[in-house]
């Protein structure tokens, strides 16, 4: 098993800095830099796309805070949305990035689709990287296990998510990288991604912890990120079908 640790934390003009912060800064200095580059290769305009990342990380992380206020703290109160801070959900940040890239597109006049794939690529590297930050804080704390990947939490072994969505995410790069760019087909990136990663998410958060205080919310069993997976996961079935018709 992975023994349980910590990252000393230090200070920056009067800010807590830790390795959460450090490694989701590192995720989106990658993410924006890969973006960029396969733009160039799809031949899409590097001025739209570096505006592009700059909309999208500022609607993503207002849809991240807004999800977590609305469908995560418990009991709601629009004080904690508005007026405090508790905390970041992934899959409201894929919302509101997407609300924020896709207004963004419209009002320059841009075909919204034909930027999906390398925005979900700078995505996911993005991802990887914020992942490994919450595996550093151990963020995501699990069931009990005795997996040979689970960490030994104070208390006992338990799985750690953040752990495992890096392992999948790492995955995931790797398999775009190495299969679905080489295939040269247009939103082929885009629905690989969704499935994939709808179905990772709605498996794996049956493993997050339901005996400990800060436990994810959960709505007729499910977490709201699950319910966001199914969601992923219809939509790229959708864009799988739709595809083979034109084709």
């Amino acid at each position: 098993m992975i023994p349980y640790f910590t990252f000393p934390t230090f200070e920056v003009l009067n800010q807590t800095v830790s390795s959460f912060g450090i490694l989701v800064t590192i995720g989106l200095f990658f993410g924006h830099k890969a973006m960029l580059t396969q733009a160039r290769r799809q031949g899409l305009p590097q001025k739209i796309c570096y505006d592009l990342v700059f909309y999208t990380i500022i609607a993503g992380f207002i849809g991240a805070h807004l999800f977590h206020g609305f469908f995560y703290e418990k009991p709601f109160s629009w004080r904690k949305i508005f007026l405090t801070f508790h905390g970041l959900s992934s899959m409201g940040g894929f919302i509101g990035g997407w609300l924020g890239g896709y207004v963004f597109l419209r009002i320059k006049d841009q075909p919204v689709l034909r930027y999906a794939d390398v925005s979900l690529w700078a995505l996911v590297i993005g991802m990887f990287w914020g992942r490994l930050g919450c595996f550093s804080v151990h963020d995501h704390p699990g069931k009990l296990t005795n997996f040979f990947l689970g960490v030994t939490f104070p208390g006992g072994a338990r799985h750690d998510l953040g752990l495992y969505e890096a392992l999948f995410l790492l995955f995931l790069i790797l398999w775009l990288k190495a299969v679905t760019w080489k295939k040269n087909k247009p939103l082929l990136v885009t629905q690989t991604i969704l499935i994939g990663y709808g179905v990772f998410r709605f498996a794996f958060d049956f493993l997050r912890a339901t005996d400990l205080q800060h436990a994810d919310a959960r709505y007729w069993g499910l977490t709201p990120a699950q319910y966001v997976g199914i969601g992923w996961i219809v939509i790229g079935f959708v864009m799988v079908r739709f595809r083979r018709l034109n084709h």
